[in-house]
């Protein structure tokens, strides 16, 4: 789970701030606690001693005592978790994104023990923070902590999977003059999948291919032959239109109808990309409540291969959070992209297409210019879902409108970056539906203009 893609340097400036706060981790005092030790042991030598000041002389061996005990507890405590702490390995956690979970771990506080608190944060995999049990806030604090004390619940921001659970434990005194950390690796199966929101159910996801049953000048010339156009040599004889010929002298000849029809067979593919968590939702519920309808296929970013059942397929979206496997799928040109997962797809017949992207063209630009390529050579066939956690407009200049604006909409997706994409493939002839993760609602262009004019 881990997204975007950071740059060589970015890279090296996050290995010498993890080699500094490892060796931070393992120096018991801290910048407070050698401040406080260097001033006790100035003043007991520069006034207590010098100037024979009692009162000093006092205030100095306290502050050292307390530095020495705080360092002695906090030494000895961490020692002590190190050795006895053990995380649960071995097993399974399926959790949803944006969704407290708990994760089975308990971390002991030890009140009884004067001047020592322990904490600890998560540090892997990338998007998890701690949150509060659900609930938290309107049950008695004996009754969220009761059987489990402190049992951890996270939070995850980015579907995908992962082998294991990385904490760092941090053992301090409550004064801030000595800490000591240590990490703690769980060995666990994790499958985190996108959150359907209000998704409860999805529009029926229709699209029309070549065929006979309606006309269309973007169909393919596949209806009856009821269109004439002047004879040109080469043309069949038997296409000739003899009645028109005997009346005005004029060889014209039969020419087979631009139409469509509404096919019975979808594939559909997921696209990963920034923000497209709601896009992920989006084809999580398409794909549970058989909105694809019968005969499909399913293919996402990051997995080699197409699949046609329900379990494989819910596996490749959680998969494609993974930006690194998709990244690398994509590099070797397996069936990961777009183009050859349909030609592949349609090597068992036409289908309709049905690609679920992110909000906004930035971070896939290359599946962008496929989806464009693809819609080109397959006119009315192509269709596209973009997800969104509601939108508004982008945010404004003064810092007052857009600390309101964030506060009203959080996270909300950027309307202009939507609107250019629509605009993009509204050009290419293809047809996008926009849903609406938050509210569950399809956002047709009226709400989106109204959207629009009330920014």
């Amino acid at each position: 789970m881990r997204f975007p893609h950071r740059g060589p340097w970015a890279v090296r400036v996050k290995r010498v701030a993890g080699l500094q706060r490892r060796v931070r981790d393992w120096t018991p005092i801290t910048a407070l606690g050698l401040a406080v030790g260097v001033a006790a042991a100035f003043g007991l030598r520069e006034l207590a001693f010098a100037r024979l000041d009692l009162v000093w002389l006092v205030v100095a061996y306290a502050l050292l005592g307390l530095l020495a005990l705080d360092l002695l507890l906090v030494t000895v405590a961490a020692f002590v978790l190190k050795v006895r702490l053990r995380a649960p390995a071995g097993a399974s956690l399926l959790a949803q994104t944006d969704t407290p979970t708990l994760t089975g771990f308990v971390l002991p506080r030890w009140t009884f023990v004067p001047l020592l608190r322990v904490t600890h944060e998560l540090l892997a995999p990338a998007h998890t923070i701690l949150v509060a049990p659900p609930g938290a806030g309107r049950r008695p604090n004996w009754l969220v902590d009761g059987p489990q004390r402190h049992a951890e619940w996270v939070s995850f921001g980015r579907r995908g999977e992962a082998n294991w659970i990385e904490r760092r434990v941090v053992v301090s005194d409550v004064l801030g003059l000595a800490q000591l950390a240590f990490r703690l690796r769980q060995d666990l199966t994790l499958r985190v999948q996108p959150h359907a929101g209000a998704l409860t159910r999805m529009p029926v996801l229709t699209s029309l291919a070549a065929g006979d049953e309606q006309a269309h000048p973007l169909g393919a010339a596949d209806g009856d032959r009821i269109e004439l156009r002047r004879y040109q040599p080469g043309d069949p004889a038997r296409f000739i239109h003899w009645k028109i010929y005997a009346r005005t002298g004029k060889l014209l000849v039969r020419q087979p109808e631009r139409s469509l029809t509404q096919t019975t067979r979808t594939v559909a593919y997921l696209i990963a990309g920034p923000r497209d968590e709601a896009s992920a939702a989006a084809a999580r519920v398409a794909l549970e409540q058989g909105a694809l309808g019968e005969g499909w296929l399913f293919g996402a970013d990051g997995t080699p291969t197409s699949m046609s059942d329900l379990p494989a397929a819910l596996d490749a979206i959680v998969r494609s959070g993974d930006a690194s496997a998709a990244e690398a799928v994509r590099s070797e040109g397996h069936l990961g992209h777009l183009g050859p997962f349909v030609e592949d797809a349609e090597r068992q017949g036409p289908a309709r297409i049905v690609v679920f992207v992110p909000p906004t063209s930035d971070g896939w630009v290359s599946s962008l210019s496929s989806l464009l390529e693809l819609a080109a050579t397959r006119p009315g066939r192509v269709q596209v879902v973009i997800g969104v956690d509601g939108v508004s407009r982008r945010a404004p200049r003064t810092m007052a409108l857009r600390l309101l604006r964030a506060a009203a909409s959080p996270k909300s997706d950027d309307l202009g970056a939507l609107d250019a994409l629509r605009a993009t493939l509204k050009a290419a002839g293809v047809e996008s539906v926009v849903v609406d993760r938050r509210s569950g609602h399809v956002l047709g262009d009226a709400h989106l203009r109204a959207v629009l004019e009330a920014a």
